[in-house]
């Protein structure tokens, strides 16, 4: 996946933000102004659509890339 259009248009939609604003550097609660109840729903949102179970440890100052990379490894594409 490496922030591929799929995850960068699912976290769009489910941040209500514009894809021009989901980038690996953005910090959630920073960048993107993000509380911790939208990052609930993100997390929700994430494991539904790649089927995978997000750890516990996923909140708003995780970078949006560290978060494509977590799902990544929970896909099993790339080295843990």
């Amino acid at each position: 996946m490496c922030f591929d259009a799929r995850f960068v248009s699912t976290v769009a939609q489910a941040l209500r933000v514009s894809e021009a604003q989901i980038k690996p550097e953005a910090v959630p609660a920073q960048d993107l102004g993000v509380d911790s109840l939208n990052m609930v729903s993100l997390t929700i949102v994430l494991e539904d659509t790649y089927h995978v179970e997000l750890p516990c440890d996923i909140d708003a100052h995780t970078t949006l890339g560290q978060l494509s990379a977590t799902v990544d490894q929970l896909l099993g594409l790339q080295a843990a």
